[in-house]
């Protein structure tokens, strides 16, 4: 079975990559077959190969919420110590 909002996000997060890069149907790189292993590169470098669970798209999610809110956690402030 597929979740499908996972591998909608994937999805289009390769299609940004190949945008970026300016990989077209009619680009050189496209026609003569060398698109595929740039862009396998890219889909590593950027994690659009790897399929996130909920979770981890969740916490995502509220972490860039609270970056814009302003909010963040007190990691870069508070040193962690085991009692």
């Amino acid at each position: 079975m597929l979740d499908e909002r996972a591998e909608k996000d994937r999805c289009l997060a390769k299609i940004k990559n190949a945008y970026q890069l300016n990989l077209h149907g009619d680009s050189p790189e496209v026609l003569d077959g060398s698109a595929p292993d740039i862009l396998r590169k890219i889909h590593e470098e950027t994690g659009a190969a790897e399929t996130k669970s909920k979770e981890q798209r969740e916490e995502k999610k509220r972490v860039e919420k609270r970056k814009k809110s302003g909010d963040g956690n007190l990691d870069g402030f508070v040193k962690k110590v085991k009692a």
